[in-house]
């Protein structure tokens, strides 16, 4: 045999495997690399809420009965203090943000705390100790290099700057319910159940744009897209202080649907709503629906969709409502589902996923009903090097 021979035949077989790879099913029988944490790891509640980390390195895990913190090996607790100033300020966590390289802001539903990541103590912002904090029931925390804007349930937005801690309001919200909050170069916009608001960042002066009811923002560099609760999907050009509507959506086919999150990713808005997952460019052309089909095995793993997250691949991950964690690789274009049906020694079982964060050490968190998951990406790769995460 010549050498030109030898030479095809080795190429065939460096390629033979990865081929054979492609036309397997993702995630369906493969054994994921995933651990869970629940109460029995030390975890103080399986209702996990949020999920962030901080800039040292740790994961923060806010539940319904406290706030946690894991360093890969164990889980510390806090417990809140009720009416103190120096101690977490409720234990039912909403959200969390790591804005600087200090500091931790914790929304609960009984007051805003900042946890000092150098010293380990809390600094709370109750309305019984400020009388200008509108309402203690925190829904949303956003962060500028000067300012944490805070969104609450039904008494409007506030925003505490960062230099003296001082709080102010933010004129003609007092009445809102915030579902969302997202931040531009120039502006704070606000997504309320009375349509959507802006704040201009230096005047503060408050600007309200549309009527509808609306659950989910995302800046898309100069642009806008925000989910209503009608199912409408709505996408507008930011213009200074006004808004130009370049285009609109209805993904209602029927009067139950909404839409419950919306993300982006360069020039794709990403939609998850009660009846699935829908892709669109900028320009406003549906490119792609996603729905549950029981006849298909890799579809949706359950139409309502509760969270949407990009990994570094460009992969999709969509936290259901009863499916537990559907994923659509982009490399090979197909689904693959994490839970226990497909997987049955996954700990995913039937659970509803709310949140998804990334850490360091390349994981990917899941936040639950039941508990924390985290999926590793360097054990992932080594078991099927084709879908490289």
């Amino acid at each position: 045999m010549d050498k030109r021979s030898i030479c095809f035949i080795l190429i065939a077989l460096l390629f033979a495997k990865p081929l054979f790879a492609i036309a397997q099913e993702i995630f369906t029988d493969v054994n994921l690399p995933m651990m869970n944490f629940t109460p029995e790891s030390g975890l103080s509640q399986v209702t996990v809420n949020a999920i962030t980390q901080d800039k040292t390195g740790f994961m923060w895990f806010g539940t319904q009965t406290g706030l946690n913190r894991f360093d890969g090996y164990e889980f510390v607790q806090y417990r809140a203090t009720p009416a103190s100033k120096n101690h977490l300020a409720g234990n039912f966590i909403t959200a969390l943000q790591s804005c600087d390289e200090n500091g931790l802001w914790i929304g609960t539903t009984s007051g805003l705390s900042l946890y000092d990541i150098n010293t380990g103590l809390f600094r709370s912002f109750i309305k019984s100790f400020n009388p200008t904090i509108p309402s203690d029931n925190v829904q949303k925390i956003i962060c500028s290099k000067e300012h944490i804007f805070v969104g609450t349930q039904a008494n409007g937005a506030y925003r505490i700057s960062l230099d003296d801690f001082k709080v102010t309001i933010l004129h003609g919200t007092q009445n809102l319910k915030v579902m969302d909050m997202k931040l531009s170069l120039n502006h704070v916009f606000i997504a309320t159940d009375e349509g959507l608001f802006s704040v201009e960042r230096k005047t503060y002066e408050l600007k309200k744009h549309t009527n509808k009811a609306l659950n989910t923002i995302a800046i898309l560099e100069n642009f806008i897209a925000a989910g209503r609760n009608d199912a409408w999907l709505e996408y507008y050009k930011i213009n200074d202080s006004n808004l130009d509507l370049k285009w609109r959506h209805s993904l209602t086919e029927n009067d139950k649907n909404t839409i419950k999150v919306v993300i982006k990713q360069s020039n794709m808005i990403y939609v998850g709503t009660t009846l699935g997952v829908s892709i669109f460019d900028t320009k406003g052309q549906l490119l792609q629906t996603y729905q549950h089909n029981d006849l298909i095995s890799n579809s949706l793993a359950d139409d309502i969709v509760l969270s949407l997250f990009i990994d570094n691949k460009l992969g999709l991950w969509i936290g259901t409502n009863s499916g537990g964690v559907s994923y659509f690789s982009n490399e090979i274009k197909k689904f693959g589902h994490v839970n226990h049906q497909n997987y049955q020694e996954s700990p995913i079982d039937h659970v509803d996923i709310r949140a998804f964060s990334s850490d360091a050490k390349g994981q990917l968190w899941f936040a639950t009903t039941k508990g924390a998951y985290a999926v590793s990406y360097t054990h992932l790769r080594a078991h099927e090097t084709v879908l490289d995460l």
